[in-house]
């Protein structure tokens, strides 16, 4: 028996109905037949009269009614012991993600569901692509968000997001205010890149390469690890690269600005990807 056979009870005897103490306590009416049977096989004894058009509760049900009230009165007054000296319950939420969704589109996400769901404490921890994979994979977090399709095929995984990556140029570039260039334009310029591991370079790299543009025969000037580094680079002269346009929104971006290819416009979408064992 639980507290919810003891609250049935107490119903069905304050109803005289079983079928009327089902409705009120949203249960069907088989659902809590069985319940009461499943009482009275566990205590050995009939604890109701069903012979009459009201269901009474027998000389044992009596018994067993001033045992439930006495039960359901201590678990209520424990319940309200509870809610006014213990700290509110709180989840946690692990979220591992690579550094487009992580630094520039969960920060614009998280706000409002948490302001929803203020019991949820997220972990928010920014890492290369593959290494997202693995933590999922491994469960030390809970979701993952990365800027391409997961490698592991047993991931589950969701489009949350469409993202664009634009080259970048310092505003002092002879490129800079250009309505458009041409990929042959870019032949010779030196590249500021991310280093391996990069959702946005390995999606760059596989579908300039479908336009014959091959981004590993030009000229590298610096590797970087991170796109603050790489758009610092950037503005400073060293090269021009790509990065995603949510890089650019963000406050004191100004001396680097985006110039459109005019061959393609180069969309990407980012995922939600998830263990489902």
């Amino acid at each position: 028996m639980d507290i919810q056979d003891l609250q049935l009870f107490i119903t069905v005897v304050r109803l005289g109905s079983i079928s009327a103490a089902a409705r009120q306590t949203s249960l069907s009416q088989p659902s809590a037949s069985r319940r009461i049977r499943h009482l009275e096989r566990e205590l050995g004894v009939e604890l109701l009269d069903r012979s009459r058009a009201v269901a009474t509760p027998t000389r044992e049900g009596l018994e067993f009614l001033q045992f439930a009230e006495r039960v359901i009165q201590q678990y209520e007054a424990l319940q309200r012991h509870f809610s006014t000296t213990s700290p509110p319950f709180h989840m946690s939420l692990n979220i591992a993600a690579s550094t487009t969704p992580g630094e520039y589109w969960l920060p614009t996400i998280l706000p409002p569901f948490q302001a929803d769901n203020p019991h949820i404490q997220i972990s928010l921890c920014v890492m290369p692509s593959a290494a997202v994979e693995t933590c999922v994979v491994e469960r030390r977090c809970d979701l993952g968000f990365i800027g391409r399709p997961p490698n592991h095929s047993h991931l589950r995984h969701w489009v949350v997001a469409e993202d664009e990556i634009v080259l970048a140029v310092s505003s002092s570039h002879a490129f800079a205010g250009r309505e458009k260039v041409s990929l042959g334009e870019l032949n010779g310029q030196p590249f500021v890149c991310r280093s391996s591991g990069s959702a946005t370079h390995e999606v760059i790299v596989a579908k300039l390469a479908e336009l014959g543009f091959h981004l590993s025969r030009q000229r590298l000037a610096l590797e970087v690890t991170s796109v603050p580094a790489q758009l610092n680079a950037i503005a400073a002269g060293q090269g021009i690269g790509f990065v995603s346009r949510m890089a650019l929104a963000g406050p004191g971006q100004s001396r680097v600005v985006p110039v459109p290819i005019a061959e393609v416009k180069l969309k990407r979408k980012l995922y939600m990807i998830q263990d489902p064992e």
